[in-house]
């Protein structure tokens, strides 16, 4: 039963699907066409070739005859080889003369006394004028058209307003040590052979080689056209040489065993000073009047003799007395003293400030019962 349906549906579809086909082929038309405009190049408008005008041409048909063709360029060589520059030589401009320096006059001041302190903007010192007023001033301070630019313990330093520097001492420098030459306390002559050196009071006369080789009028010595050593020249201008036994015309041969014949020899020598300590010994070769000497000098710390001692060196019963204080202390006395010594080198940071207040202190007070027409800021 379902088959005969089956067949009955699918004839059904074939038949419809005929029919379909029929209509459409009855139906069938053909599409319209578009016509196209072909253009007729035959009929386009030709334009005329456009007139050139030449003014050359107009020129060349002149009537009056008043053209003439120009010249054609006459063909000129060209040196591709450029020339050597020549060498000039400018004229220098003459150097500047130095503008000379317009000093003022110094100030007309006195230093009456200096208070010192761990902190230098702190330290105090006392100056009078020329009518005697006197006045303190600090680090920074203006005296005049000046200011003070550094405290010490025996000076000020004062720069003027052009520049000009100016050093005002409370003691002069030749009356802290009486008697003493400060060459004194660096070099001892012990006999004409041997010599103590004290290179801390040495440094403080002389800082560099170059002022040593001033000192002595240092220059080659020669012989035979071949370097023989140093020669001394004048030593008037210097004790230096004086002091450590050396005269004008000696010839210094060796240092320690060492030539000195050239620049590299020298430099070594100098190292080899440089590197002595306290204690060690510098040995010296001289050639004096074709004789030789050998100098030495002992390298130690000297004792800062009295201005009060004995100089002269003289013995009593035997006794070296140089160095002997004129005036002899009692046991209580010189008992008292080592104290006092004892406490200044050993004593404390707070010991020390309480000193230097308990100074100041005493000073400004003195200062206040001075004159009484001074004025203290």
């Amino acid at each position: 039963m379902v088959k005969q349906q089956l067949w009955i549906i699918n004839s059904a579809l074939v038949v419809l699907a005929i029919v379909s086909i029929a209509l459409a082929q009855l139906v069938k038309q053909d599409l319209p066409s578009i016509p196209t405009r072909r253009r007729n190049y035959a009929q386009a408008e030709i334009k005329p070739p456009r007139l050139i005008v030449s003014p050359e041409k107009i020129y060349q048909n002149d009537l009056f005859d008043t053209f003439s063709a120009p010249a054609e360029p006459v063909p000129t060589s060209k040196n591709l080889v450029t020339p050597i520059p020549q060498f000039s030589v400018k004229n220098s401009a003459a150097p500047t003369k130095n503008q000379k320096v317009d000093f003022i006059p110094p100030l007309d001041i006195t230093i009456k006394g200096i208070i010192m302190s761990p902190q230098p903007k702190n330290s105090i010192v006392m100056v009078a004028d020329s009518t005697g007023k006197e006045q303190m001033y600090h680090i920074g301070d203006k005296i005049n058209d000046g200011q003070v630019l550094k405290i010490t313990k025996n000076q000020m330093v004062v720069i003027r307003g052009n520049g000009q520097q100016e050093t005002f001492f409370l003691r002069k420098m030749e009356k802290l040590n009486p008697g003493l030459p400060s060459w004194d306390f660096a070099i001892k002559k012990i006999d004409d052979a041997l010599y103590h050196l004290d290179p801390v009071e040495i440094l403080k006369e002389i800082t560099s080689i170059g002022e040593v080789i001033e000192a002595l009028d240092l220059c080659g010595a020669y012989k035979d056209g071949k370097s023989i050593g140093l020669l001394i020249g004048s030593i008037k201008h210097h004790p230096l040489a004086e002091k450590l036994g050396l005269a004008s015309g000696d010839i210094i041969t060796k240092v320690n065993s060492l030539p000195v014949t050239d620049s590299k020899e020298r430099i070594a020598v100098y190292d080899a000073i440089a590197e002595l300590s306290m204690g060690g010994y510098i040995h010296v070769s001289v050639m004096r009047s074709d004789k030789s000497l050998e100098l030495s000098y002992l390298l130690k710390r000297l004792e800062r003799p009295s201005p009060f001692s004995s100089s002269s060196g003289d013995t009593k019963d035997g006794k070296d007395t140089q160095g002997s204080d004129l005036f002899q202390l009692g046991k209580d006395a010189q008992r008292q003293q080592n104290r006092r010594r004892f406490d200044q080198i050993h004593r404390t940071s707070e010991q020390h400030d309480a000193a230097i207040s308990e100074m100041r202190k005493k000073m400004l007070d003195d200062m206040r019962t001075r004159a009484p027409n001074r004025r203290v800021l």
